[in-house]
């Protein structure tokens, strides 16, 4: 599936029109991108304008992509200890740099004592 096919089934799958998507998006010159992409005379799209793009309809840049099949499709687990321990470590991810030297510190050494039983 190509990028504008992607698009496009996003847009129909979320009950939106390219108009209200065009609308979210900021800019004038990304919108004319954006209606281009969609009928094909652009297939790849400045960075910033796909990024606007995949706001706009709700998506994240991973998975309008992978739609796309541009990306690896990679099946992750939707155990709830699974789906918890990301949250965590996107919060660890956010935080300024030296608590996150602290928190890797702490993560490595808790992993490091379980390997060693």
């Amino acid at each position: 599936m190509s990028l504008k096919d992607a698009i496009k089934q996003t847009i129909e799958y979320n009950k939106l029109t390219p108009a209200i998507i065009a609308a979210r998006m900021k800019g004038k010159r990304s919108v004319a991108t954006f209606y281009r992409i969609l009928n094909g005379s652009i297939q790849n799209p400045r960075l910033n304008t796909f990024l606007q793009l995949c706001e706009a309809t709700g998506v994240s840049p991973m998975e309008m992509l992978q739609l796309a099949s541009l990306w690896p499709f990679r099946v992750r687990s939707t155990d709830g200890i699974d789906l918890k321990l990301r949250q965590v470590f996107n919060v660890v991810q956010g935080l300024p740099k030296e608590h996150k030297k602290i928190a890797v510190k702490q993560i490595s050494k808790i992993v490091e004592t379980w390997l060693e039983l």
